[in-house]
């Protein structure tokens, strides 16, 4: 069941899909309402921006932080389909079948993470938690 969002105004727009705002708003730096409303803005948006890998992305990041998870692990997969070895959307992809319940999944990806060569410090410190299919 999606969460409940609570609206405020972003002042994003979508033509300006580079601008550090846009990019503010999706990552949402810790504020839940940010990544409500950046979902609100994007998902409108769908049918004529999928496909590019920016927009997938944050539309599918703030899809998984307010409590879309399927939902997310739709637009990663079609990330993937694109750009099979993009780290953060497999650590993302794993967080989405985590949040789904789907641990065997959820376990491959992070397994998956992990072979890559130089991975970020933060993802090779999780290393002994994601091995294990843990957050």
């Amino acid at each position: 069941m999606a969460r409940l969002c609570h609206r405020a105004p972003l002042g994003v727009r979508i033509g300006g899909m580079g601008s550090s705002r846009h990019r503010r708003a999706g990552r949402g730096a810790g504020a839940r309402g940010a990544l409500c409303d950046a979902y609100q803005l994007l998902e409108p948006h769908e049918d004529r921006l999928a496909g590019d890998i920016k927009f997938d992305y944050l539309l599918a990041r703030s899809a998984l932080e307010t409590g879309r998870p399927s939902k997310a692990s739709f637009i990663y997969e079609r990330i993937l389909a694109q750009e099979p070895n993009y780290v953060g959307v497999r650590l993302e992809m794993g967080r989405a079948y985590l949040a789904l319940g789907d641990y065997a999944r959820a376990k491959l990806e992070f397994e998956t993470v992990m072979r890559f060569e130089n991975l970020p410090a933060r993802a090779a410190r999780a290393g002994p938690d994601l091995r294990q299919g843990g957050g």
